[in-house]
């Protein structure tokens, strides 16, 4: 259906009629009680249809208790002057509970929609409130009262938002062209820049691992690799570690014993403990024994969490909710451990649980990619 389908036939508007005797000062009548000097055209509008139609627009105030309520502009016929009029006639009602009065802006709201009719906050102040009713609409819906006198509630489904999760919305969808209000514009532009923001922020998380991957890859694949540039790496990318992370503290102490090369900071506040060795040292020994290197690092770990166990309440005046950390330690490649020294890795892993992983620097990467391909929308293979 197009729009000019709606006028095919000439619409009758059943109007108000004012004179010039109207008392121009004196305060709108609330909704549905006509003013005094306007007389209805008919005794009684047939259907909510005959009423909306003569509706130019409504707008959005709030009185000096902060309650909200919509003017109503009409189209009137002044029968002094033999000429249609703009005028804004009635209000609709302040009077009863909150909960009432949203009620009645959000059956408004609805029926602004549905009859195509424009609302305008009064002034740039009242944008946000109005938008926040609209959200309400949107969200919640509004309430009508159905041929038996039951209330019932309703969503309106016509909405300018594409749906950007599915991606079955779009604007050509639109049955009919309608007007949208300013204030749905600004309703539907807040929503739609959240959107965007979204998008943004997940399209930085994937670029900005895609770099930490290419860099890390670069260094551990390159014959001159240096340990210093892929410890900066680590660094510069916490995001290697699991999206949780958000940021890495270097070198930082516990007491006058301990260090930590890396504190990883994650979203919600919390930190874990990083301890970084060569990626060219062994895991294991010949002999398939823990090299001296790992349990030096292993032991590390240990203290660090078992001084800060202890010296809780010290701990967290240098790192605030810093509360029983997970240990890591990044070590070795995994080309050099052998299918039974992967094996025994995998169970000391097991048997330290939760509190401290060893990983290698392929496991790192090897993770990553895997988040990665995740985060992208790519199957992974199996």
């Amino acid at each position: 259906m197009n729009r000019l389908d709606l006028y095919k036939k000439p619409i009758l508007l059943r109007t108000f009629i004012t004179n010039d005797d109207e008392h121009s000062d004196e305060e709108y009548k609330t909704y549905s009680r006509a003013v005094e000097d306007v007389e209805i055209n008919n005794d009684k509008f047939k259907k909510d249809s005959e009423f909306y139609e003569i509706i130019k627009e409504m707008i959005f105030e709030v009185d000096e208790e902060d309650r909200p309520f919509l003017y109503i502009i009409c189209y009137t016929f002044n029968s002094s002057y033999n000429s249609l009029e703009v005028a804004a006639l009635m209000k609709t009602s302040v009077e009863g509970s909150k909960n009432e009065i949203d009620r009645t802006i959000l059956h408004e709201l609805a029926m602004s929609v549905i009859y195509n009719i424009p609302i305008f906050p009064n002034h740039e102040n009242l944008e946000e409130e109005l938008g926040l009713y609209y959200n309400e609409l949107y969200k919640h819906g509004f309430e009508l009262i159905d041929k038996n006198e039951k209330v019932k509630k309703y969503k309106l489904a016509d909405i300018l938002i594409p749906n950007f999760e599915n991606q079955k919305d779009d604007l050509s969808e639109e049955k009919i062209p309608r007007i949208y209000s300013y204030s749905e514009v600004n309703f539907y532009k807040n929503k739609l820049m959240e959107k965007l923001k979204n998008f943004d922020n997940a399209q930085y998380i994937i670029n900005n691992l895609k770099d930490g991957i290419e860099k890390l890859s670069d260094q551990l694949n390159s014959p001159e690799r240096n340990e210093n540039k892929i410890q900066k790496i680590l660094t510069n990318y916490p995001i290697l570690f699991g999206t949780e992370y958000t940021e890495v503290l270097d070198k930082q102490s516990f007491g006058s014993e301990y260090e930590a090369d890396y504190v990883l900071k994650r979203y919600n506040g919390l930190y874990d403990i990083v301890e970084i060795e060569a990626s060219t040292l062994n895991i294991y020994t010949k002999q398939g024994n823990p090299s001296s290197q790992l349990v030096h690092a292993e032991q590390q770990i240990m203290d660090w969490l078992e001084w800060i166990e202890h010296n809780s309440s010290y701990a967290r005046e240098k790192i605030k909710k810093l509360y029983s950390p997970k240990g890591y330690v990044v070590i070795g490649r995994s080309n050099t451990l052998t299918r039974s020294n992967k094996e025994k890795l995998r169970r000391r892993n097991l048997v330290f649980r939760d509190k401290i992983e060893i990983i290698t620097y392929d496991d790192l990467l090897e993770n990553a990619k895997l988040l990665l391909d995740f985060l992208s929308g790519n199957k992974i293979k199996k």
